[in-house]
């Protein structure tokens, strides 16, 4: 505390000075009493105990104090929660998602928890929302849509392979569905956008009926999506082909939904 006595005795005490610095030490008793969310009351009374006697300057071997009694009135103008890692979520926010606060990225797909959640709606706690093979970061970052598993072939890296899901033949057979030209297209648009591309074509079948006729019927499959490509203009040069038959199930052959998803052609970028 920064201290001047102005008024000082007739007979002062000659060792007693009348301003300089000294140590303050408040302590007292208090109270805030909230009306709502935006007002409340504060009421403290307390001494300042110093380390001088000074401030009456009359020596009695007492260190001096002052005393403050303070009545304030508070509101709130806005409030801000508490963002730890940055990434544009509160962490009462990422609490309740289940995300990690100490994280922007929670899992690791290359967006930031904030953005998946208010921007591309994608999912923070998924790196591939829409579980078409590429990471949610690596489709906006591409221009492909993270919420479309159709167009995630536009974004698949070197040296990485993707499952283009709605790829359908005819039972028993290798022609392919008109259905299936949608999804198609999306690969003769990545193979135009991307000239140096070139692309291994490999087809899949479940486990039920005999093995070496499934790879036969997986081969033919994916010999049928390679013409389809090379038909519409792509280089047969950038397109290779294999069928492994049931020999590379994604899930166990145990019903009929995991049957369907073991029947695929998957696409694998060789450059």
């Amino acid at each position: 505390m920064i201290y001047n006595v102005n008024d000082v005795p007739n007979n002062p005490d000659p060792n007693s000075s009348n301003s300089g610095v000294t140590l303050s030490i408040p302590f007292g008793i208090g109270f805030s009493y909230n009306f709502s969310k935006s007002v409340g009351l504060d009421f403290n009374i307390y001494p300042n105990m110093s380390l001088t006697d000074n401030y009456n300057p009359v020596y009695d071997d007492i260190f001096d104090a002052s005393w403050v009694t303070r009545l304030g009135v508070h509101f709130t103008v806005a409030e801000f929660e508490k963002d730890s890692d940055g990434d544009g979520l509160s962490d009462k926010r990422e609490i309740e998602l289940g995300t990690n606060p100490n994280n922007p990225d929670t899992d690791g797909d290359g967006l930031l928890d904030g953005e998946e959640v208010n921007k591309y709606k994608t999912n923070p706690l998924d790196p591939d929302t829409d579980g078409g093979g590429v990471k949610d970061g690596v489709e906006v970052a591409t221009g492909a849509n993270p919420l479309d598993p159709d167009d995630d072939i536009l974004s698949i890296p070197v040296g990485e392979k993707i499952i283009l899901k709605g790829i359908e033949f005819v039972t028993g057979k290798a022609d392919i569905t008109p259905k299936s030209e949608r999804i198609l297209n999306f690969a003769l648009k990545a193979l135009q956008a991307a000239p140096n591309m070139e692309l291994e074509i490999v087809g899949h079948t479940d486990n039920v009926g005999d093995r070496e006729m499934n790879i036969k019927l997986s081969l033919d499959r994916a010999e049928s999506v390679k013409k389809w490509l090379v038909d519409r203009g792509i280089a047969a040069s950038r397109l290779t082909t294999k069928g492994v038959g049931p020999d590379q199930p994604l899930v166990p052959n145990t019903s009929d939904e995991n049957r369907q998803r073991n029947r695929r052609v998957e696409f694998f970028r060789a450059k």
